[in-house]
């Protein structure tokens, strides 16, 4: 697995307890042929449930509601533990409630103990297209440990992958902390464990060690390490925060759910020294629906904190979206925004200073026109008197009877004036009466910084809705002119289909050219969407592009599409299914190899073979995919039968 040279490490300590040495047998799942009513179980509680056996002391740690075999439909987590002194467990074990079925899946971990448990990570690990569960718990004490278990409910069997001690060069190996990182971005996630080396006296540190362990032949084996004199634990007074990982800081009013959504470095009270800016909030779903957005600076000179003690915002993607001044104080103000979702959706925005000694909000959710709560589409941010103070600008789009019907947009000018965003102008820009083509190539008007992996995507030229964004980008070579390209895979997202993700496309910036060389695949559909491979696979000597989506499901197929951009040309050499006999031929996993070791890449792709049940596995199929003849054909086939 290659691996990039440069990680975020995140450095809030799990809580974690002890290894146990444990067989990495697959437990017996809970009988399947009854069904349980919905819990009512609390956390902090007494746990019961049918078919789970309790005791006096058990109860319910954590628990979190996810689409685990993402069928569709979301399924329930309970961490459970019997509670000695808080806040140490014992007996830690993790139940799954398939939402689709109500069966109840029980992950038999045994001997599991420590301080702080929790659910971790609900990531895939083995890379089997399904989401796996990362619990942990802490050792305690100075030279305390963080360890983990790793469990897989595919196709409703569980079974823990991670169940024991990791081992480096064949000893074991305890880290203070543990964490899941998806190095290649890829969507499959490796453990980044970091310790403490010591010298023969434990109280002699002679460095650091990160350990990257990804799971391959049926265990977790370490991919990569590194050691540093660097203390990465080292914190100030208030603590570092990692995105996307729980956040807590003295004097911050959290949840279990809070998690850091963005951080940045800025000095917003004008003192000379940059200051950390967290946004923050609750995360309540996968969907990336988030409540109880909130902003806090951490003072960078004094290490004192600004809370801004926001309540009742939520709303989907929160992001910083500017740090500038839009009071004309001199100093820097914070801009976030969230939106609401659904189609039409509104996005809202908060806009605060922290030039005094109290927050000061410019904006709160909406701006008001004519005494009401306006509601925009978008609301940017831009300098009109190139003055270097910010207006505020609501765009919303003027629809007709029918809502699918836009007959415009209008795009109305605020300006901070005596306390408040006032109105200073508004204009309507009506749409052509014609759809706008989508010409082959055009020069477009902005840059790729422009463009945010996640983001909403717009490019003059390009076909987009209020859906669409950056799914990834690379920059290579595509086109065969020597110059790097930027290849961007886009798609539109909607937060009430889950994680699917329509109309995917690959559009081409070309580095030398600076034009647009859009693809214009149509209806390619699917989980997981991203740039599988750049690299020559019809022998032109020039890069072709390979992206790939996961169907879903528990016997789901990889779907891909490979396109050449030769001379800004677009030729589509495999078109999301290969045909073998006429008919179209599904597979599991797809990937680009250079069987021949001649420069030219193949597809390995393979399948399970699956009996009259499809939970009973025959063997695997392996394929070996080259372009010839103007199509990918099977080359070669092999079949490996189940023992």
């Amino acid at each position: 697995m290659k691996i990039k040279k440069t990680l975020s490490v995140a450095l809030c300590v799990a809580a974690v307890a002890s290894f146990s040495s444990q067989a990495m047998a697959n437990p017996a799942a809970t009988p399947t042929s009854s069904t349980v009513a919905p819990s009512t179980n609390q956390v902090g509680q007494k746990f019961t449930l049918a078919g789970v056996q309790t005791n006096a002391k058990t109860v319910l740690i954590a628990t979190r509601t996810v689409d685990l075999d993402l069928d569709g439909v979301k399924d329930t987590l309970y961490l459970i533990g019997d509670k000695n002194e808080s806040p140490d467990f014992s007996n830690i074990n993790l139940i799954v409630v398939n939402g689709k079925t109500n069966k109840v899946l029980n992950a038999g971990i045994k001997g599991f103990d420590g301080l702080n448990a929790k659910i971790s990570y609900v990531n895939d690990f083995n890379n089997d297209h399904a989401l796996d569960v990362m619990i942990t718990a802490y050792s305690g004490g100075n030279q305390g440990s963080t360890n983990a278990r790793i469990v897989t409910f595919k196709n409703d069997t569980p079974s823990i992958i991670l169940g024991g001690d990791l081992k480096v060069k064949g000893e074991r190996a305890l880290f203070r902390t543990l964490e899941a990182v998806d190095v290649e971005n890829d969507g499959v996630n490796e453990l980044l464990g970091i310790r403490i080396l010591h010298g023969e006296a434990t109280s002699v540190v002679t460095g650091y060690e990160k350990v990257w362990f990804a799971y391959k032949n049926g265990e977790f084996q370490v991919s990569k390490s590194e050691t540093t004199k660097e203390d990465p634990f080292k914190q100030p007074a208030l603590g570092e925060q990692t995105v996307g990982q729980p956040f807590a800081l003295q004097g911050v009013k959290t949840t279990d759910k809070t998690i850091l959504i963005r951080k940045q470095v800025n000095d917003v009270n004008k003192d000379g020294v940059e200051d950390k800016i967290y946004l923050i909030g609750d995360k309540a779903d996968e969907l990336g629906y988030v409540s109880n957005i909130n902003l806090v600076v951490v003072d960078g000179k004094t290490n004192t904190l600004k809370d801004a003690n926001i309540s009742g915002f939520d709303g989907y993607k929160p992001e910083i979206q500017w740090i500038g001044d839009f009071n004309g104080d001199k100093a820097n103000d914070v801009m976030f925004t969230a939106f609401s979702g659904g189609n039409n959706g509104t996005t809202d925005a908060y806009i605060l200073s922290f030039a005094g000694d109290k927050v000061q909000p410019l904006l709160s959710v909406k701006p008001v026109v004519e005494g009401k709560p306006a509601f925009f589409n978008t609301l940017e941010q831009v300098d009109l008197n190139k003055d270097g103070v910010y207006d505020l600008v609501g765009t919303r789009k003027v629809r007709g009877d029918a809502e699918a019907i836009v007959l415009g947009e209008e795009k109305t000018t605020f300006t901070f004036k005596d306390g408040a965003f006032k109105v200073v102008g508004t204009e309507t820009i009506k749409s052509d009466s014609k759809p706008a083509t989508t010409p082959t190539t055009t020069t477009p008007t902005t840059t790729t910084s422009d463009f945010t992996v996640g983001k909403r995507f717009e490019l003059k030229g390009i076909t987009t809705t209020a859906k669409t964004i950056l799914l990834a980008k690379q920059q290579v070579d595509v086109t065969g002119n020597g110059v790097a390209d930027n290849v961007l895979l886009i798609g539109n997202k909607d937060a009430a289909n889950g994680d699917l993700v329509t109309d995917i496309n690959i559009v081409v910036l070309e580095g030398k050219t600076k034009k647009v060389i859009n693809s214009n695949i149509k209806g390619f559909t699917g989980y997981q969407p991203k740039i599988n491979f750049v690299g020559d696979f019809n022998g032109d000597k020039s890069k072709d592009v390979m992206i790939t989506v996961y169907s879903g499901g528990n016997s789901g197929s990889t779907n891909a599409y490979v396109v050449s951009f030769k001379d800004s040309g677009v030729k589509v050499l495999l078109n999301e299914y290969v045909k073998v006999n006429g008919k179209r031929s599904l597979y599991n996993t797809m990937k680009a190899s250079d069987v021949d070791k001649n420069g030219v890449y193949e597809i390995v792709a393979t399948k399970t073979i699956r009996g009259e049940a499809t939970s009973v596995i025959k063997g695997v199929e392996t394929s070996v995919l080259a372009y010839k003849n103007g199509a990918f054909q099977v080359k070669s086939t092999t079949v490996k039968k189940s023992k």
